[in-house]
Parts: structure tokens; C-alpha cells; sequence
């Protein structure tokens, strides 16, 4: 019998080259490597119920989540520790799971404050109503890890203790990075400016194209955007520009041709994120050995020191972001320096096996809540 059930909601299921995704795997990896017995809870039939399109209906959604709810309840029973991925309509289990004495911890991403998901378009009072009783819920919970320290000082201020709250920054899974050569593409060190991610806005794609319009041509070879979504107003926006010819769009990739593609860049750049998350794509940056760039950004510089690890730039600033390229591509001595740093720093801290054991640790000092492992 396993020591800890990982509890993720059905819609992570759903995209298996997604960050949600990767951070399970990971997170799971990561703890068995330490020897831990710990599996993925799921149920088959949840999860295809969530990908079905009758979803849209009201009830298909409500039967779903009452399915989920009961799903945890029985996950509880057997002595195990219940690790669950937060999501708003998980909830309302928590208190229900604590009156019944569960062993549980909660891991948030985010709560609805910063991510209505699907009650964006409730009244104004109800969504804040739903936020709410989302933090009362929280505030029921043994032990919460969330993925920064901006998160956990947002749950602070809104009325959660913060002493049963660590952090553990997401990670990276350093076997995909020990391939470092031939990448599949046409990416060669010198040239290559890469994105990996997708085309969200909030991913600031724009900006990226905007900044490589203005970085010294003579430096700079092409553009290199990897990753899903409708990419019609970049493709335009870069004709506009008239860098259409060297913006080249490689669509998604699996993860081991990701690797490869991030280990052959001259920058890696991530244009924009969310301020308060922990992406995995910066810890896939770094673990790859090229030099990066990312937005100056608290949950970033929780992260990384600028000059050392990576360069900074001045969110949604496309010269000071093509600035900041040009200085990597003209000094390669500062970009070898940054780049091995930046390997190191990913190396040290940020591996799948390190998040699992900064968790592990926190379930163990916060009232005995994941057994040591037996070997029975």
C-alpha cells in the first residue's frame, strides 16, 4: 500500500505535454526516487467524462464533482497521506476530510483570486462569495505548499496561517537535458533566439517578436517559437515588422526534443508569466545550459539572481528585453558564465528529486503527516 496518494483534478489528465502534467510526473518522480511509495489517484472514467464535450452542461459538471469529492473521501481511508493538487471545486472536501481526522495537505498553484477559470463570467458578489469559501476551506488544511513566496504571502494576507504554509518551487527533470547535442531542428548556437511555451497571452509572444524586430541583424539570426496555440496575429504581427522570414513557428514538441531544442539556443527567452507561479519552463531554461532571459518579476527573483543566473529585464519593456538579448549574443563570455550558472543553480535546487524532498520534509515536521517509509 502506498505511504501518499497524489490527487490531481481530472482536466490536468488532459493535456500530457502541459506544465500541470509535468509538474504531477514530476512531483511523482521525485518521490519515489527518494523511496517514498506514492501513485497518481485517478479515475479513468472521470477523467474521459472531463473531456467530453457534453461537459459544457450544468449537471454533466456537478456529476463530476461529486464523483471527485468521493473519490478523495475514499482516497483517505487506509492510513494514507493525501497529497492534493488544489483546484476551487476540490474545496469543499477539505474541512470534511479534516472533521473526519484525514492525514492531507493541499499544494496550491493558485486559488480563484488569481485564476477564476470557468467563473469568470459569475456576478461580481458571487465570484468574490467563491472566493470566500475557497479560503475558508484553505484555512481548514494541515499543510499547504505553494509553488512561490508571493503565493504564500497572497494566502497570508487574505487569513491563512503561515506557519502550516512552506514553499516549493517547481522543477526540472535533469535526464532530459544529459542529450545536449543534435537537436532536430535547425537551431545552432550564435543564432538561435527560442521560446518554449505557448501562445497565452499572457505569455507576451508579441513582445518577444517585437524586441528580436529591433535586435542588430548582424547578431542575429532567426526567431524560433516552439509550442501550441492559434499563432495567425504573431504570424502577422512579425510580416508587419518585417521579420516574418526569420520568425520561424515549430509548433509543439515532445519534451526530449524540447530539451534539445533549449540546450542548442543562443538565448532562451521568456517574454512574460504570471507573477505569482512557479514556471516550469524557467527550470527547464536554466537545466538546459543556454543563457536565458526572463522578466524581472517577484516570483522570478525568488528564483534567480539577475547578471548571474540569468538577465532581467523590465516586464513588457521590448527594448529593454532586446537589449538584454543583444548583450548575450555580443558578450559570449558573459552568456558561458550565466548559462553554467544558471545549469548549476537548476542542478542543485530545482530538480524534481529536490522539490519532493523539500515537500517530503514539510509533511514530516508538520504533525507527523506522512509516515516514514516501511518496508513492509
Amino acid at each position: 500500500m502506498p505511504s501518499l496518494l497524489y490527487i490531481a483534478h481530472p482536466t490536468v489528465h488532459l493535456d500530457h505535454l502541459a506544465a500541470p502534467w509535468v509538474h504531477v510526473q514530476g512531483t511523482l518522480s521525485g518521490m519515489r526516487s527518494l523511496g517514498l511509495r506514492a501513485e497518481l489517484l485517478g479515475t479513468p472514467k472521470l477523467v474521459e467524462r472531463f473531456r467530453h464535450p457534453g461537459l459544457g452542461s450544468a449537471p454533466a459538471r456537478g456529476f463530476a464533482r461529486v464523483c471527485l469529492f468521493f473519490d478523495i473521501l475514499r482516497a483517505s481511508f487506509g492510513g494514507h497521506c493525501v497529497y492534493i493538487r488544489h483546484y476551487h471545486d476540490i474545496a469543499p472536501v477539505y474541512p470534511v476530510l479534516r472533521m473526519l481526522g484525514r492525514r492531507y495537505a493541499v499544494e496550491v498553484n493558485a486559488t480563484l483570486r488569481e485564476e477564476p477559470h470557468g467563473l469568470r463570467g459569475l456576478p461580481t458578489w458571487l465570484l468574490r462569495l467563491s472566493e470566500w469559501l475557497e479560503i475558508r476551506a484553505l484555512g481548514a488544511v494541515p499543510a499547504i505548499v505553494t509553488v512561490s513566496g508571493v503565493l504564500r504571502s497572497r494566502l497570508v494576507q487574505r487569513g491563512l496561517r503561515g506557519e502550516n504554509i512552506t514553499v516549493s518551487h517547481n522543477g526540472y527533470d535533469p535526464e532530459l537535458t544529459e542529450n545536449r547535442e543534435g537537436a532536430a531542428v535547425d537551431v545552432e548556437k550564435g543564432g538561435g533566439i527560442v521560446f518554449i511555451g505557448n501562445f497565452k497571452p499572457w505569455h507576451r509572444v508579441d513582445l518577444l517578436i517585437e524586441a528580436y524586430s529591433k535586435v542588430d541583424r548582424s547578431i542575429a539570426s532567426d526567431l524560433v517559437l516552439v509550442g501550441g496555440g492559434d499563432t495567425r496575429a504573431h504570424e502577422e504581427l512579425a510580416q508587419s515588422l518585417g521579420v516574418r522570414s526569420a520568425v520561424r513557428f515549430l509548433g509543439r514538441k515532445d519534451r526530449a526534443e524540447v530539451a534539445r531544442i533549449a540546450a542548442a539556443a543562443a538565448v532562451l527567452v521568456l517574454p512574460n508569466t504570471e507573477d505569482y507561479g512557479s514556471p516550469v519552463k524557467v527550470f527547464e531554461y536554466l537545466g538546459s545550459g543556454s543563457p536565458t532571459v526572463l522578466p524581472d518579476l517577484p516570483n522570478i527573483r525568488e528564483i534567480v539572481t539577475s547578471g548571474e543566473h540569468a538577465l532581467l529585464f523590465t516586464p513588457s519593456d521590448s527594448e529593454h528585453l532586446a537589449a538584454s538579448i543583444e548583450i548575450l549574443l555580443r558578450d559570449q563570455e558573459l552568456a558561458s558564465r550565466i548559462a553554467k550558472s544558471g545549469r548549476r543553480l537548476a542542478s542543485a535546487s530545482f530538480s524534481w528529486r529536490s522539490n519532493a524532498e523539500r515537500i517530503i520534509q514539510f509533511l514530516r515536521s508538520e504533525a507527523c503527516l506522512l509516515p516514514e517509509v516501511s518496508d513492509d
